[in-house]
């Protein structure tokens, strides 16, 4: 074992997560300091006897291990874990893309998974729940309190397609552009545009969402632009969603939906930057950022004359594309890690299997309802292949 104090300006150890890192390979060790090392404490194990030793004695608050240590069963490291120090977090970095589908029935999963060389700024978005508690005294060994479904989480995976959108998030997060987001049904489209928002210069002030293609236009209309009193039976004066994100981020989710006569006002707004009220006669200012998704080939909309061209235009200026579940199945482990989690269960290799050779053209929601739905059905700690209906 060997004790790797890192110092980054008037920071001080006491003050960082303490980290024990399984690994026998030294260079992995050193990587993983220098992406960490200003906001971890690493406490380097290059054994599984090293690893034990240093739960007893260092009290760290999270562990990370390496797949691939020699003599290392990884399910008895885990149980290991697990018996020693209840509910410390348990992370695994690994250059396996399928390390979830080589575990064995009824391994303890890991609290997340992710690729190795180590993305720093997910990793530290991971530890931040856990770094809270430590300050507010309620310790390590307390339930985890992350729930990485909620919007300003970054998408989880180990995958090259998961890595490569979170670093097209983090790269449309520093910046104040407008992004059109493009994906299937399902696929994590609110869930990213949280994440920009939430990793953005404008984090402080509201986030709102809403698909535009759930509601009639007349609601749309007095829904984004706000309404004055007496403009309709029962109308107040109340703000529209554009003014209410002064400062912050608006999303509207399936633009191509939109009613062709309410584009123009759109395209209004985003180029005069106010709104008018319906029945105002001046206009309202309102600084916001647009993210809006679609699952539609927009420009064969534009073809077909049912999305204006120029509004495309003002809203295609960073496009990132979300990858459907069937390109990365080695991703499903990481989806449902919250999921099981919450009811307990594990889910057997066959299982895995199962899902992981379905197309899933519901993507990450058909997912999550299929496991969800048959771990209510099973009275067994482990959800069986026969227990997963599509």
């Amino acid at each position: 074992m060997v004790v790797i104090p890192k110092v980054t300006g008037k920071q001080i150890v006491d003050e960082k997560l303490k980290t024990l890192y399984l690994s026998a390979r030294k260079t992995d060790a050193d990587r993983f300091l220098q992406e960490t090392g200003d906001f971890l404490h690493i406490i380097h194990a290059a054994s599984r006897r090293a690893l034990e030793k240093n739960l007893k004695t260092d009290s760290p608050d999270v562990v990370f291990l390496d797949v691939d240590v020699p003599n290392q069963y990884f399910p008895e490291t885990m149980r290991k874990i697990r018996t020693l120090r209840k509910n410390i977090p348990v992370y695994v970095l690994t250059r396996e893309t399928d390390f979830f589908f080589q575990l064995p029935p009824n391994a303890p999963p890991p609290d997340a998974v992710f690729p190795f060389p180590p993305e720093r700024d997910v990793i530290r978005e991971k530890l931040a729940a856990v770094q809270k508690r430590n300050q507010d005294g309620s310790g390590a060994d307390a339930p985890a309190a992350e729930d990485f479904s909620v919007p300003g989480c970054y998408p989880e995976g180990i995958s090259p397609a998961a890595v490569k959108l979170r670093r097209e998030l983090r790269q449309a997060a520093e910046t104040d552009f407008n992004v059109l987001l493009l994906g299937e049904t399902g696929c994590g489209k609110e869930r990213a545009a949280g994440a920009i928002h939430f990793h953005s210069a404008r984090k402080q002030h509201p986030f709102r969402a809403q698909n535009v293609s759930t509601l009639p236009e007349s609601i749309i209309d007095s829904l984004l632009f706000g309404t004055t009193k007496g403009c309709y039976t029962g109308a107040g004066d109340r703000e529209g969603l554009f003014e209410q994100c002064a400062g912050g981020t608006l999303f509207l989710d399936e633009i191509g939906e939109m009613d062709v006569c309410l584009q123009p006002k759109l395209l209004r707004v985003l180029e005069e930057r106010e709104v008018y009220r319906l029945g105002a006669k001046t206009p309202v200012k309102t600084d916001f950022r647009l993210i809006c998704a679609t699952n539609r080939d927009l420009q064969e909309s534009v073809h077909c004359r049912t999305f204006r061209a120029d509004l495309l235009y003002r809203l295609d200026i960073l496009r990132i594309e979300i990858p459907p579940l069937r390109e990365r199945p080695e991703d499903i482990p990481a989806f449902l890690s919250g999921l099981l989690k919450k009811t307990g269960k594990t889910v057997s290799l066959d299982a895995l299997d199962k899902l992981s050779e379905y197309d899933w053209p519901g993507n990450i929601r058909q997912l999550q309802n299929c496991v969800a739905r048959a771990a209510c059905k099973t009275q067994e700690e482990e959800i069986s292949a026969d227990a997963i209906v599509f």
